[in-house]
């Protein structure tokens, strides 16, 4: 998770200087706006590759790649002194980034569950709630970060076997201790555990 605060950490130093950076060089506002899609756009169609490339290869070399990519593109964005460098700089950060979150969303998934695998119909990352699998047909499940994957999953599990979770839209397993389901769709807004054992030991 650490790598993927760091990806995040640059993405958002950039942007604010990215608009003020480019007009100094004469750049109108189409051509900033281009700009910073440029970013989404290299990740979108370079990330079914790099996902290929994860399983191949395995995350940690993903992970390394995506994180040496952003570094150049940093380096590139640092020094470029035209429209076209700064262009550059954001489709290698795009590039980078895919890379990295390709890892780390191969990372989650490598720790569910057989059972479970086949229910996830997608893995992002929230702000608020760090790594997300959505179950198919289900709730989403949060995972914070990227430690103690494996306890966090049968967290889930647990909830999601336990009948008063029925209708929940979300799991919370950042503690998986202390696992929780809430917002279910009777309109309660509430969260409350699951369980009060440790589900990952059955203690």
């Amino acid at each position: 998770m650490v790598t993927a605060f760091v990806d995040m950490a640059g993405l958002l130093m950039i942007i604010p200087l990215l608009p003020f950076y480019a007009k100094s060089m004469g750049a109108g506002g189409f051509v900033v706006g281009a700009m910073i899609s440029s970013f989404s756009v290299a990740q979108l169609l370079s990330a079914p590759v790099w996902g290929r490339f994860s399983d191949r290869y395995g995350r940690r070399p993903a992970l390394l790649v995506g994180l040496g990519a952003s570094a150049i593109s940093f380096v590139i964005f640092a020094y470029a002194n035209s429209l076209w460098l700064l262009f550059a700089a954001r489709l290698v950060q795009g590039l980078g980034s895919a890379f990295t979150w390709a890892g780390a969303f191969s990372w989650l998934l490598a720790a569910a569950p057989q059972r479970l695998l086949g229910r996830v119909s997608q893995a992002t990352s929230v702000t608020l709630h760090g790594l997300v699998a959505q179950i198919r047909d289900g709730p989403s499940i949060y995972f914070g970060d990227a430690s103690r994957l494996s306890a966090k999953w049968i967290a889930a599990s647990a909830v999601l076997a336990d009948s008063k979770s029925a209708g929940a839209i979300y799991i919370d397993v950042t503690d998986p201790q202390r696992p929780a389901a809430g917002a279910g769709s009777d309109g309660s807004s509430g969260s409350s555990s699951s369980t009060s054992t440790n589900p990952a030991t059955g203690g």
